[in-house]
């Protein structure tokens, strides 16, 4: 039924209540996009699968019962091991060992100098998902790590291990944190005209210094949300960018306006 509608109307607010149900159950954006894209669009199976496949498959994900994962990620840079290993306990750790690991995976876990990693063990339905929790929790780690202690920037790998009930095989999978753009399909004159309107209104005398700076702002923060990954910061560059427009006083927020 809600891909078999031909009214896109319909089809719109059937997948828009989808999607709120899904993200309510403890999905998120950038899990589900990835879902769809691997899915659909970038199918690597050995056979061609038809829609109703490749749907099918999609739903038996989505609607997988919560399970125990044990998430690992690799750290680079981080010189200060020594320091942080007592108050950290096991979550981060120089050496990691998993037995019957295929190529990919042994690959991610190889030793290196300033290499760690971290694991956690989260609850979800989904390796993606489960991926998604556990690097909110290192980045609160991380936030103190980088408090004063550690100078250099701590990168962390794009790809994870994920072992579904701590028993099953490890499988390595890229962290789902690219969400693209809206994109309006702006054309060549169209940017021209806000580029001269724009240069007109932060040359007009009669608009007060303080009005053009919470513009500058605004249109900061906009391309910072364009600039990133996740789909959580873009929503709060755009928010903040929206509240620089619609501020009028010293007090107040978005919401009151």
């Amino acid at each position: 039924e809600l891909y078999g509608t031909k009214n896109l109307q319909n089809l719109y607010a059937l997948i828009g209540s989808l999607l709120s149900v899904l993200i309510h159950e403890g999905h998120s954006i950038e899990e589900l996009y990835v879902i769809i894209v691997s899915v659909f669009i970038q199918n690597k199976s050995a056979s061609p699968k038809t829609f109703d496949e490749n749907f099918n498959f999609v739903e038996h994900i989505l609607k997988r019962d919560i399970s125990s994962y044990k998430i690992i990620f690799k750290l680079l840079g981080c010189s200060r091991f020594t320091d942080i290993e007592p108050a950290l306990g096991n979550i981060i750790v120089p050496k990691i060992e998993l037995n019957n690991s295929d190529k990919r995976v042994k690959e991610f876990l190889e030793t290196g100098q300033n290499i760690l990693f971290a694991t956690f063990t989260v609850n979800s339905q989904d390796d993606r998902s489960a991926g998604l929790i556990a690097k909110r929790n290192l980045e609160l780690i991380l936030d103190l790590i980088r408090f004063e202690l550690e100078d250099s920037v701590i990168k962390v790998e794009r790809d994870f291990i994920s072992i579904r009930n701590c028993n099953k095989p490890p499988r390595r999978f890229p962290l789902p944190t690219t969400v693209p753009n809206p994109s309006n399909d702006l054309q060549s004159d169209q940017f021209l005209s806000f580029i001269s309107k724009a240069n007109n209104l932060f040359s007009n005398n009669t608009i007060d210094k303080e009005s053009k700076e919470k513009i500058r702002s605004a249109l900061r923060f906009y391309r910072m949300g364009r600039d990133s990954d996740l789909f959580e910061n873009k929503f709060l560059n755009w928010w903040t960018a929206l509240e620089f427009l619609s501020r009028t006083q010293t007090q107040g927020s978005i919401i009151d306006d």
